[in-house]
């Protein structure tokens, strides 16, 4: 039945059938015609993946939160417990290159598209984001059809010559916006540091701005997984986390509930086009997250870019956020550094045993160990100047602050280096 099929397609192209049966389990065949796979866990086969890769892979394009697909199922009448009627409401636009479709109703477009939309105004867009919470992704804006992985409230815009615009119907979004979290206030000014201090270390890291529309603060994350060409047109980048690579459920994201550790990180970078480029970003990745204070980097925090069928490399670094000493949350560790979850404990020992099990040279991890300790907090400082500069509050850049002066000390002591 035409109901219980979509159509899959990468880059606009078909390649392959998301069907589901009678109970409601989920199956995926690649088609003929399929020249790149979906993920490096459903490799090209003429295997037909059952439930399990399924709900792994397609379940992990969807938003997690109850709240939010409580509310995507109202507004389109779907099963907000079912990924396959979840993918037909709003699967039109999902994070990477990855599009769901009627059978009888293929992509009449193939990218690159013109980059199109109609401009917000920011009383609108404050609207729209005091909103967030009843109408998720700003699917109460007619034609937005797209889903975002993760349980933040956020939505997809575009960005034309400055302004945030809604996208023209089909047109794909350049850029991610997230307001303030309500249990995590100054959110966006927290996000908005880390990410720049990141720049500043040059550790590659996703471009991001910080905006007010009338009282409300956000911040806009550049899209890796888009390209935007001459201005004017723009194409999809395909792209999957490391739970989805890995063929690991979104409900095991951690690695004390069965998800990846660094281990299995750095193991599947193995299978990138340049390998030791992209684990030593990874170790970067790893080390920056430590010393700021992001206990909250699991699975679905890190992700590998597909440029073309043969070609895959480490995305940027993204969603990182200063939790430690800062809310009031959970401080053991997404991901244990050497068998330790606690970051207030984590000796040389444990840096070491993690390298190990990763296959990466101790040496080389001390050195851009002691690189980031030496430059982080005079980098903090000048970002922390230009939040001031630009009339956000600090408190939130005081805290970071005062947390990587601590964490840096703590790493000094254990690895007997001198200021």
């Amino acid at each position: 039945m035409a109901d219980d099929r979509l159509l899959v397609c990468l880059h606009e192209k078909p390649v392959g059938h998301l069907d589901r049966d009678d109970v409601g389990r989920l199956s995926f065949s690649y088609s003929r015609e399929a020249q790149a796979p979906l993920s490096l866990s459903m490799p090209l086969s003429n295997t037909i993946y059952g439930d399990h890769e399924c709900e792994v892979f397609f379940g992990g394009l969807l938003p997690e939160g109850d709240a939010a697909r409580d509310a995507i199922a109202r507004r389109f009448n779907a099963d907000a417990d079912n990924t396959f009627s979840l993918l037909k409401a709003i699967g039109k636009d999902c994070a990477g290159a990855i599009s769901f479709h009627d059978p009888d109703e293929p992509p009449s477009l193939i990218g690159p598209f013109p980059l199109e939309g109609e401009e917000i105004s920011d009383a609108k867009l404050a609207a729209l984001i005091r909103d967030l919470p009843r109408n998720p992704l700003f699917i109460g804006v007619p034609g937005l059809r797209m889903s975002l992985a993760g349980f933040q409230h956020k939505a997809a815009v575009c960005l034309i010559d400055g302004k945030v615009c809604l996208p023209n119907p089909n047109v794909p979004t350049t850029h991610i916006l997230k307001p303030a979290m309500a249990e995590y206030e100054g959110s966006t000014q927290n996000e908005y540091l880390c990410l720049s201090i990141a720049a500043g270390l040059d550790i590659n890291a996703a471009s991001v701005q910080i905006r007010k529309a009338e009282d409300q603060a956000y911040v806009l994350v550049k899209r890796y997984d888009r390209r935007v060409l001459n201005g004017n047109k723009i194409e999809r980048v395909h792209q999957e986390d490391f739970c989805q690579a890995l063929g690991v459920a979104t409900a095991r994201k951690y690695e004390s509930e069965g998800g990846p550790g660094f281990q299995q990180c750095f193991d599947l970078l193995k299978q990138c086009d340049t390998p030791a480029i992209d684990r030593t970003k990874l170790a970067k990745f790893l080390i920056f997250n430590f010393l700021v204070g992001n206990s909250d980097a699991h699975g679905k925090n890190f992700s590998v870019l597909h440029r073309t069928a043969a070609s895959t490399t480490l995305a940027p670094m993204y969603d990182v956020v200063s939790l430690r000493d800062i809310y009031d949350v959970e401080q053991r560790m997404a991901m244990s550094i050497g068998g330790c979850f606690d970051a207030r404990h984590v000796t040389k020992d444990h840096w070491q045993a993690l390298c190990k099990a990763a296959g990466f040279g101790f040496p080389a991890f001390q050195k851009l160990l002691r690189e980031q300790v030496n430059a982080i907090e005079q980098v903090a400082e000048l970002e922390r100047e230009k939040l001031q500069a630009g009339e956000f509050q600090t408190w939130v850049a005081d805290s970071i602050i005062y947390e990587l002066g601590r964490s840096c000390s703590y790493v000094r002591e254990q690895f007997a280096w001198s200021n």
